[in-house]
C-alpha cells in the first residue's frame, strides 16, 4: 500500500518566491513553519518548531506567489517528495524532504505588519476542486514562530 498524503498548517517563514520555468509552468518556493507543543517528562510544556519547504506549480504556485507574503498562515495539503542533489561547491551529495502542495488554504489574518487592513483581506475565494488556494474561514489565529 502507498499512501503519501500530507496536511500541516503554520506560517510562511519568508516572501513566497514565483519563478517561471522555461515552457512557462509556474513554480513557487515557500517554507512555513509549524508549532507543537507537549509535555515533557517533568510536565513542563515544550514547544518546538518545524519548518517545511514547500513547492506549489501552475495556478497555485501564482496564487500562493500573488497573495502571500512572510508570516501569512495557511494550510497546506500536498505529498511528500525526497529530492537528492550533488553540491556544485563541493560535490557532495545533498537530499531534502519537501511538501509538494495540491492545495494551499489561505487563512485570513485578522491583523497585518502595520497594524492596517489585514494581509488577506481581498483575497479571492477561488474554487477548491480545481486546486487552487481557498479560503479557511474557520481557523483560529496564532503567532508566528519567528
Amino acid at each position: 500500500m502507498n499512501i503519501n498524503a500530507c496536511f500541516i498548517g503554520g506560517r510562511l517563514t519568508r516572501d513566497p518566491e514565483l519563478k517561471f520555468t522555461p515552457n512557462s509552468r509556474a513554480v513557487c518556493n515557500f517554507t512555513i513553519a509549524n508549532n507543537v507543543k507537549y509535555k515533557d517528562g517533568n510536565g513542563t510544556w515544550q514547544e518546538e518548531v518545524n519548518y517545511v519547504d514547500c513547492v506549489a506549480w501552475n495556478k497555485t504556485a501564482e496564487a500562493v506567489g500573488e497573495y502571500l507574503k512572510r508570516g501569512s498562515p495557511v494550510v497546506i495539503q500536498g505529498s511528500l517528495k525526497y529530492e537528492t542533489w550533488k553540491a556544485k561547491d563541493t560535490g557532495e551529495n545533498r537530499n531534502k524532504l519537501k511538501l509538494v502542495a495540491s492545495r494551499v488554504h489561505f487563512i485570513p489574518s485578522s491583523k497585518s505588519d502595520d497594524g492596517s487592513k489585514p494581509v488577506e483581506q481581498g483575497v479571492p475565494a477561488l474554487h477548491p476542486e480545481a486546486g487552487i488556494p481557498v479560503f479557511h474561514p474557520d481557523a483560529g489565529e496564532e503567532e508566528p514562530p519567528f
